[in-house]
C-alpha cells in the first residue's frame, strides 16, 4: 500500500504505552512500529497529534514525541497539532453512547500550551502547525 499512497496521515496520541492503553484501550507499540516502517519505506507522512490539555499536551509527552520523531529520516518532518474540541459529543448523543465515559478532564489547550508544543518540536528540527 505504501508504494501506491501519496501521503499518510498518522495519529500519534500518547508516547507512553501504558498511558495510551489507559486512555484508548490499546497500547501504542503497533503505531510506533508502523511509523518507523513508513519511514524505512520512504513513504511520505504527516504526524497528527490530537492535543488535549490535561491528557497529552504536557511537556513530557510532547518532548518524548519530538525525540522519537527526530530519530526518523522522513523529509517532510511535519506535525499537525489538532486542538481538542467537543464536536464529537453530538455524535454520541445521536448514537445513544456515552461521551467521555471515564469523565476525563478534557480541555482545549491554551495558546501558551500550543506555542510551547510548537517550540518543543522546532527544537528538534520538526515543523509543528496548528490544524491540518
Amino acid at each position: 500500500v505504501a508504494a501506491c499512497t501519496d501521503l499518510f496521515l498518522v495519529d500519534l496520541k500518547v508516547m507512553d504505552s501504558e498511558s495510551h492503553r489507559r486512555l484508548t484501550g490499546v497500547g501504542n507499540e503497533r503505531i510506533l512500529v508502523n511509523i518507523r516502517l513508513l519511514d524505512e519505506l520512504g513513504a511520505d507522512f504527516i504526524i497528527r497529534i490530537p492535543l488535549i490539555e490535561g491528557i497529552n499536551a504536557d511537556e513530557a509527552n510532547i518532548e518524548d514525541a519530538a525525540i522519537f520523531l527526530s530519530t526518523l529520516c522522513w523529509p517532510r518532518r511535519e506535525v499537525n497539532l489538532l486542538p481538542y474540541h467537543a464536536m464529537g459529543r453530538d455524535k454520541h448523543t445521536r448514537r445513544r453512547t456515552t461521551y467521555n465515559p471515564d469523565a476525563l478532564p478534557l480541555a482545549v489547550p491554551s495558546d501558551e500550551t500550543l506555542q510551547r508544543c510548537i517550540n518543543q518540536f522546532a527544537a528538534h528540527g520538526i515543523k509543528a502547525t496548528i490544524g491540518g
